[in-house]
């Protein structure tokens, strides 16, 4: 085994390549902990910002204006952490791929790094946010390393089925000691960190970056999840990067705007015109939006789903569009027909629908049982756009207009009058402070839905 150590502007005029040091016979190879930047540098301010590697890649450690780097054929790893599976490089890697999204962990603004804008944190569950005003040493941009989410929590992602590579930024801006702080964290249930310990790679404020091999995603979100093993896990932000290279995956965001409010704006009985209205609502600003879909469509427009993924969610609307009140379904009967419906949008890739809307809004405790035991809530509207009964586009536009915050309106795929009704409700929702919102799957609202943000 062996290990070639370089050293780069370490007082230095120009890169100095140094001979290799064999480690052969019973002799053990040096810990990489006695190079890491607690012991090469002890002041925090010069702190390096370090990209973890695999046991494929190199581990890797930038000191501010200098740097040492440890190449080896074993698996690279700290004397604390280990990095299971990453991608490395001597600078926060460059990642020539079309960027899905990018977060500031923590944060409620938007932070620029790398060439990246970074968005004010969302699609998180548990954890708390933090932040310092400290200088962050081993980068020239600080903001979006001077936040943090910490804790066990995780965030998940909305994202369409592919093959992913994330970027995950950390700093440890509590603790000043090594064996402090150490926590694990998945990507898919994959674990790609084990036992981090930011301290001992790069000290009290210290940047610290780690690029995920790719991971494939199937079920329409991407996991990340942080569990502590000592103190608290961290984060300060991430990006996500298709690594299949194709068109951007990202679900839409709403033009930035001061939000007075959310409302859901939700459409029934697709697939149908989708690639009509998947255009006219990006075109508008008017996402993310909530689809009800009839399983038994997919196939006559089977790119729908992934078209209608691109600006929000898909939810349950019954295999078939049948009255369940009228036509007498029993308990097992609405399960066995939800149940269709769910793995027809999951083979479809989007994600085991969450909310149930039963056509025409009927239904009675027995099909809600069925639903609560399939993991959905059952909601039907606040608001009816009376599209279905062929009104004017004007009509749907002044119902849309009664929209307040929390509200959700009924709306449906298959109308031209609503489609054409969609820069008009867009429009009059801006001009008064309200947003598109996602449904809330936690909280039915006595059965007629509620929008919260997204």
């Amino acid at each position: 085994m062996s290990h070639t150590i370089l050293l780069s502007r370490w007082g230095l005029p120009a890169l100095l390549s140094l001979s290799t040091i064999a480690c052969t016979g019973g002799t053990t190879p040096p810990d990489s902990s006695t190079n890491s930047s607690e012991n090469a540098l002890p002041s925090s301010s010069s702190q390096p910002i370090i990209s973890s590697s695999s046991a494929q890649s190199s581990s890797i450690a930038q000191v501010s204006s200098s740097s040492v780097a440890v190449s080896s054929s074993s698996t690279a790893q700290s004397s604390s952490s280990e990095a299971i599976s990453s991608s490395s490089s001597s600078e926060a890697p460059p990642i020539n791929l079309p960027l899905v999204i990018a977060i500031n962990a923590g944060s409620t603004s938007p932070a620029n790094y790398d060439g990246e804008t970074y968005q004010a944190d969302k699609y998180s569950t548990g954890g708390t946010a933090n932040s310092t005003t400290d200088p962050i040493g081993g980068v020239a941009e600080d903001a979006l390393f001077q936040s943090e989410r910490y804790g066990e929590y995780s965030y998940s992602i909305p994202v369409l089925t592919g093959t992913y590579t994330t970027v995950l930024h950390m700093v440890e801006m509590y603790n000043t000691a090594a064996g402090a702080r150490s926590f694990d964290t998945t990507i898919e249930n994959t674990q790609v960190l084990s036992a981090l310990d930011l301290y001992s790679q790069v000290g009290h404020d210290g940047a610290y970056s780690f690029t995920s091999d790719p991971i494939r995603v199937t079920d329409g979100k991407l996991d990340i999840a942080l569990t502590p093993l000592m103190d608290q896990g961290t984060l300060s932000g991430f990006a996500v990067y298709s690594a299949d290279g194709g068109i951007d995956t990202s679900v839409p965001e709403p033009e930035p705007s001061n939000c007075n409010g959310y409302v859901g704006i939700t459409f029934d009985d697709g697939p149908a015109n989708t690639t009509a209205f998947v255009n006219a609502l990006k075109d508008n600003g008017l996402v993310p939006v909530t689809f009800f879909i009839n399983g038994n469509k997919i196939g006559q427009n089977p790119g729908a789903i992934a078209q209608m993924l691109t600006v929000g969610e898909v939810q349950n609307h019954l295999y078939t569009h049948t009255n369940m009140v009228n036509s007498g379904y029993n308990y097992q009967q609405a399960y066995n027909e939800l149940q269709q419906n769910n793995q027809a949008i999951q083979n479809a890739g989007a994600p085991k629908p969450t909310i149930f809307r039963p056509p025409e809004g009927a239904s009675n405790s027995e099909h809600q049982r069925a639903a609560s035991d399939l993991g959905m809530i059952t909601i039907t509207w606040t608001n009816d756009s009376s599209d279905w009964s062929g009104v004017s586009t004007s009509a749907i536009v002044n119902a849309a207009n009664q929209l307040g915050d929390g509200d959700v309106i009924l709306m449906h795929e298959n109308q031209n009058n609503t489609l054409a009704a969609i820069p008009q409700i867009a429009a009059n929702l801006k001009a008064k402070g309200l947003c598109p919102g996602r449904v809330d799957p936690n909280n039915s609202n006595g059965g007629r839905g509620r929008a919260i943000a997204p």
